[in-house]
């Protein structure tokens, strides 16, 4: 998120962590400390001992319309830098066939397994749409809108 060591995942994923550690993408594994927690969003904030680190730009999800090519980064099964590619089907709180929920959401029609939580979405520019939590069905997956991000940090994080 910031240059300076800030990272952005899914609080499901460090739920259960006693040692939290953040591998970078050329494989250096750092340890990290948390900053902000939202179980409800599913969304914490680590930092990391890091500068000039590489950031993704963030994009505009409420911007994204159906049908448009998105891509999941993550380490699915443990593989690292797992990416998959796909379109959206839509974003909100309520989206067709799906009951009613909490938060928006940004919901996209691609292959993401476990392991892709707390990994980025991204648009075809490369820019942050959001942070991948969940996956509901083979083609079906679920993530935090990068607007929801922001309010978190803006909450958490003063």
């Amino acid at each position: 998120w910031h240059s300076d060591g800030m990272v952005i995942t899914s609080a499901h994923v460090i739920a259960n962590a006693r040692h939290l550690r953040v591998s970078l993408y050329d494989g250096e594994e750092l340890p990290a400390r948390m900053l902000a927690y939202d179980r409800d969003a599913d969304l914490a904030a680590l930092v990391i001992d890091g500068h000039d680190l590489p950031i993704i730009e963030p994009g505009n999800a409420k911007a994204l319309k159906t049908g448009e090519w998105v891509m999941a980064l993550g380490h699915p099964w443990g593989v690292p830098g797992g990416v998959t590619g796909g379109t959206v089907i839509g974003i909100g709180a309520s989206l067709p066939e799906m009951p009613p929920m909490s938060h928006e959401w940004v919901a996209v029609s691609l292959h993401m397994r476990p392991g892709h939580s707390g990994g980025a979405l991204i648009d075809s520019k490369g820019r942050l749409l959001g942070v991948n939590t969940m996956i509901s069905g083979p083609e079906l997956g679920l993530a935090v809108p990068v607007h929801l991000v922001k309010a978190f940090l803006k909450r958490k994080i003063v």
